[in-house]
């Protein structure tokens, strides 16, 4: 798989900072996997085959949302350029933001206590029209920040 940024660089504009999606994705996923083998235990504790069977049905969902998660990482980007920040997300019904830098008037950054210490956060870059939808949760948002406010 190509890198989509690639198929998009102008003459002359250089890659600042290649950005992702924080780990913290999976969270929801790793949740649920921790009740449902919870309640499988209990389960088998006490021969209880409903909390069982719920058990194996959290399970179930634990999986498919860390596969979903663990898409949803593996194909979003989000890159600085000399230029303009680009954000893509999805591989075949892709959608894609860019906006020049020049654009851009200010870049927040909301972190919860948690994500302070994971080194997670939400971006939101507010430009001349309007504001981005959120970027969320994003690896070291700081660096991203600073290399918006680089370019």
């Amino acid at each position: 798989m190509t890198a989509y940024h690639k198929k998009l660089l102008r003459p002359n504009e250089t890659i600042l900072h290649i950005g992702k999606l924080h780990w913290r994705v999976y969270l929801r996923a790793l949740g649920l996997f921790l009740v449902g083998a919870a309640l499988i235990g209990v389960g088998g504790a006490i021969q209880g085959p409903p909390l069982t069977i719920v058990g194996f049905l959290l399970l179930l969902i634990a999986a498919v949302l860390a596969l979903d998660a663990w898409w949803r990482r593996l194909t979003t980007e989000i890159v600085v350029t000399s230029m303009r920040v680009i954000w893509k997300r999805n591989w075949i019904a892709v959608k894609t933001r860019e906006i020049n830098l020049s654009k851009i008037e200010t870049v927040d950054i909301r972190q919860s206590i948690f994500d302070r210490l994971i080194g997670a956060g939400t971006v939101v870059m507010v430009g001349t029209g309007g504001s981005w939808e959120p970027l969320s949760p994003v690896a070291k948002p700081r660096s991203l920040r600073n290399a918006i406010g680089a370019g």
